[in-house]
């Protein structure tokens, strides 16, 4: 990385490449870190306001759907007036809604918490995206989407151990005292940090206009199916497998938290070879095993629960797998959806987070109507979505800008 951007601005000098990513993928980590670390507590969050399931699911899947209509909105409006103030007014509007989460009384105070929470959190995903492919040249966009999202990893796995902990310990409204407390400390420091990267001379589209250029795309439309798909299938499976491990498995919420960390290991992994081995693995062949992965591994977890392999090895294993081929297919579907317009790069990065995100909430709240005691509703959406994802790159394949080299 340069010390400039490639309209020239000059980019904080206290911050070298490898600190913007470090900085950009703790922004970008806390939309997901505020998810996966509630988690843990929500089985408690079901007793203490004697709720249904389905109900108490509600604080996952409005949360969801908020982070989605979050991100809709934080890229365009980073295009117009700059991604520095959108982070920072997004990390604070991050730490009211987790300081109403701690103080709330009932259920629709909590569930309204949430959505303000996530709301703030999803400027940290959208725009931190966007400032990527305004600092790095096209050649370099693929690796650094899957660095930051590295960093993002080691936060996310993380997160529902450290959870779990908090749970055990505390009770389920630690688990918004730490929120609050973290928010503020990346409100400080994206005020004190983040360089402001948008260029103020690039001439850009109307927004209608780059949106409906965006849509109109097969392969704009065909990688925010793929990438839905690969975030939906994480998100219901940590969304489901707390009640699973609680009421099927006997485990505890830390040991919910361990095994969640093991599935986002096999998540890093992909991540670490896209980094790895961008140089000599065409892009639209690392997504190709990648999405194959998806699926084949999902077939084995669904043979598995078929002929009832005790245990959550049988479950875990297998998803740990399966996560590999996730990590090695999302940074390219991001990358090459991004770079599809880099004049509108927050509009790109907002369009596809958000269709991400609303297939990630919807999923998550249709699964939980189903019984989740022994997990198969679940199953059967993995390999249906893995399947689904898999006939995305089949009908559509690549356009040929994805099939350039990493690096």
């Amino acid at each position: 990385m340069s010390g400039a951007d490639p309209a020239g601005h000059p980019l904080a000098s206290a911050l070298s490449g490898r600190r913007l990513i470090l900085l950009l993928g703790a922004l970008n980590a806390a939309g997901p870190m505020t998810v996966f670390l509630y988690l843990p507590a929500l089985p408690r969050v079901q007793a203490a306001f004697g709720v249904p399931v389905h109900v108490a699911q509600t604080t996952v899947s409005v949360a969801l759907v908020a982070f989605a209509s979050g991100i809709l909105v934080s890229g365009p409006l980073s295009d117009r007036f700059g991604r520095r103030p959108m982070l920072i007014g997004g990390m604070l509007t991050f730490v009211l809604g987790s300081a109403l989460c701690f103080a709330a009384p009932t259920l629709p105070w909590l569930v309204a918490g949430r959505a303000i929470q996530t709301l703030g959190t999803a400027t940290g995903l959208a725009v931190s995206r966007a400032v990527v492919i305004d600092v790095f040249p096209p050649e370099r966009v693929f690796q650094m989407i899957a660095r930051l999202t590295l960093v993002t990893i080691f936060a996310n796995a993380l997160s529902p151990y450290f959870g779990g902990l908090l749970v055990k310990a505390f009770g389920w409204r630690s688990v918004f005292a730490f929120l609050t407390t973290a928010g503020a400390v990346m409100a400080i420091a994206a005020a004190r940090f983040t360089p402001e990267t948008r260029s103020r001379t690039q001439r850009r589209a109307g927004l209608a206009h780059a949106t409906l250029d965006l849509l109109r795309r097969p392969v704009f439309l065909a990688y925010l199916a793929e990438g839905g798909v690969i975030l939906a299938i994480y998100q219901v499976f940590v969304a489901t497998t707390p009640y699973l491990m609680q009421n099927h498995f006997r485990r505890t919420p830390d040991e919910f938290g361990l095994f969640t960390i093991f599935v986002s290991g096999g998540y890093f992994i992909g991540n670490l070879l896209v980094t790895r081995l961008g140089a000599r693995w065409s892009s639209a062949s690392m997504l190709a095993t990648g999405l194959g992965a998806q699926f084949g591994f999902a077939l084995v977890i669904l043979a598995l629960a078929l002929v009832q392999v005790p245990g959550p090895y049988a479950l875990y294993v297998p998803m740990c797998l399966l996560a590999v081929g996730q990590g090695l297919a999302l940074p390219q579907i991001n990358a090459a959806a991004l770079t599809l317009t880099r004049e509108n790069a927050g509009l790109a990065s907002s369009l596809i987070g958000f269709g991400q995100s609303f297939v990630s909430g919807v999923s998550v709240q249709i699964v939980s109507i189903f019984a989740t005691g022994v997990g198969l509703p679940m199953i059967v959406f993995i390999v249906c979505a893995s399947g689904a994802a898999l006939a995305c790159l089949w009908l559509v394949p690549p356009s040929v800008a994805s099939r350039r080299r990493l690096l």
